[in-house]
Order: structure tokens, then sequence, then C-alpha cells
């Protein structure tokens, strides 16, 4: 099984290392190219639009780095697009109560996918898990077959 499935502990300041928070911090940068792409876009796209590459960057970061830095993006995306993109631009209040909606909607599907996302590797994993062992049955039960006696199968 993947080593960011294995351990559920829960990570503190004192446990957290640098390494571990790698996935994290890519999760942040992330957000941040998508921001960066986003912005000059808006006089182009529909704000619509505009949550649909924060929920890209949210299935790339649950695709590529796991659960945990896909919900910081679906976090992080919703507070980005907040800030960024919904009037009045660069500020957390909203004066269309519309755009509440979309923020539930944004974060309620970025951590589905997230989940669902977790959920699949962890599918492919134990897959992956059991081919291997299929495979080494396979090995013994194929060096038995080549045994006559007994002393030659305690041998084995």
């Amino acid at each position: 099984m993947s080593s960011r499935y294995a351990n559920p502990e829960v990570m503190t300041a004192d446990t957290a290392s640098p390494a571990s928070m790698r996935p994290y911090l890519a999760a942040v940068s992330v957000c941040a190219v998508t921001t960066a792409i986003a912005t000059p876009l808006l006089e182009i796209l529909d704000p619509a639009n505009i949550v649909m590459l924060f929920l890209l960057a949210v299935f790339i970061s649950a695709l590529k780095l796991g659960r945990g830095p896909a919900v910081v993006s679906a976090f992080l995306g919703v507070a980005l697009f907040d800030f960024f993109f919904v009037p009045p631009r660069f500020s957390f209040a909203v004066h269309d109560a519309q755009y509440l909606v979309t923020f539930a909607v944004m974060l309620a599907v970025g951590l589905m996918t997230a989940e669902l996302t977790a959920r699949l590797q962890r599918q492919a994993d134990a897959a992956l898990h059991g081919q291997l062992r299929s495979h080494r049955l396979y090995e013994l039960a194929r060096e038995l077959a080549g045994t006559i006696s007994l002393e030659q199968v305690r041998e084995r």
C-alpha cells in the first residue's frame, strides 16, 4: 500500500518533517499557479469557468499528491476564488449570495474528488498487492509441482 495512506496519524508541528510537507506545499503551488493563470482570463471567461480551473487544480492535487493535499487545495481554491475573482475583488466580502452556493458546491465537489481519488489509489494499491501475492503463489506451486517426495517439499 502506498505510504501516503499507510499512516493515519495526525501531523503535528513536532512530527512534521520537511519531506512530509512537500505535497502540501505543492498543492499550495498548484493553487497559486491556477490563480496566476486565471487572473488574466477573468476578462474573457465567466466566473463559473474560473471555478472549473480551481476544481481541475483540486483534481490534479488529488491525483498526484494525495487526499490531504487535495483537501488543502479545495479549501484554498475556494478562498482564492473568493478573494481574487468574486466582486468586490481583493476582499472576502460577498455581496451576491449566489456566490455562497458556488463556494459550497465548489468545496463539496473538491472534497468528494479528493476522497474518490484517494479511494481509487487505495484500490489500485490493493490490486497490485494481490497481483504480487498471486504471482508468488504461482511460483511456489510451480516449484512444488516438480517435487516427488515429502522430503523435497520440506526442502523448499
